[in-house]
């Protein structure tokens, strides 16, 4: 039995689809006249720009920025504090879910099995706090940090610090409660700090709304109290913190990721026209 190369066995397969065979070797296939043919103002292209100026009034303008700026997470990350501290929260709010990272800080990270966390201290409008892995600690201190806590890795070694030439084997860490020891020891241990601890609202499901019949993020919810989570992650943190008290902020952020400002509009409208181009050319190419 012969066997095919992968580049005999994807030109066979179109072929046999009733698609368009992929012929020629590597250094001619994408082919650049077919390339050239496809950038031009074909078919797909004048039907683009057509349908580009009938709803032009319609479809927010595109902004030339491609990601929001430092100066709107800040300006965001105010608004945030301002809303959990009408629910008692005076000492800040703790996130530790990648989504809500990423909406109140703008660093854009990507999420592993190490626990990785930030503090929005409610005594400092532009501080922001992080507790995070090594491997993130050059990322996050040249975005935006007035501080940062790093451990080397999970599991962590109690005392060991191999970036410093500091290598110990023994009992490992736990981050979370680790979280709120460095807190404590940052003066937030006599204060009320908000927690994204309230899962539920990532599918759409407010405090109080977990028996409705439909999802509702613009009805009535219960608005969450202050608490002392008794396990878990949120647990553990709260035991390094014993005066401390609690509160679920995660209908804050929910609410906040979903209702869009102008700004936030036209990046994704930006968004939205480079993947009307992107679909134009590949129509043509194909």
């Amino acid at each position: 039995m012969t066997q095919l190369t992968r580049r005999e066995f994807v030109r066979y397969a179109g072929v046999g689809l009733g698609g368009p065979a992929i012929i020629g070797t590597n250094n001619v296939w994408p082919d650049d006249r077919a390339m050239a043919r496809a950038e031009t103002a074909t078919e797909s292209f004048v039907l683009l720009r057509r349908e580009q100026q009938k709803r032009r009034s319609e479809l927010p303008v595109s902004t030339a920025l491609h990601r929001l700026p430092l100066s709107w997470y800040k300006t965001k990350a105010r608004l945030l504090k301002e809303e959990a501290r009408q629910r008692g929260v005076d000492g800040g709010i703790l996130l530790t879910q990648r989504w809500n990272i990423i909406y109140a800080t703008g660093l854009l990270h990507s999420t592993t099995e190490r626990p990785f966390a930030c503090f929005l201290p409610m005594d400092d409008d532009d501080g922001l706090i992080w507790l995070n892995p090594y491997l993130d600690q050059q990322l996050v201190n040249t975005w935006w940090a007035s501080s940062s806590h790093a451990y080397f890795d999970y599991h962590h070694a109690a005392g060991s610090a191999p970036n410093d030439g500091q290598v110990i084997q023994g009992p490992t860490v736990n981050l979370y409660r680790w979280w709120g020891e460095t807190l404590e020891g940052l003066g937030y241990g006599n204060t009320t700090i908000g927690i994204d601890s309230g899962a539920a609202v990532e599918i759409g499901v407010l405090p109080g709304q977990e028996d409705d019949g439909r999802l509702n993020l613009s009805g009535g919810f219960d608005r969450p109290g202050k608490h002392r989570p008794p396990s878990g992650k949120f647990g553990a943190l709260a035991s390094a913190m014993p005066r401390a008290q609690f509160v679920d902020v995660y209908d804050i952020m929910i609410r906040a990721r979903i209702v869009k400002d102008e700004m936030e509009n036209s990046l994704t409208q930006r968004a939205m026209d480079y993947f009307s181009e992107i679909h134009a050319f590949v129509r043509n190419y194909i």
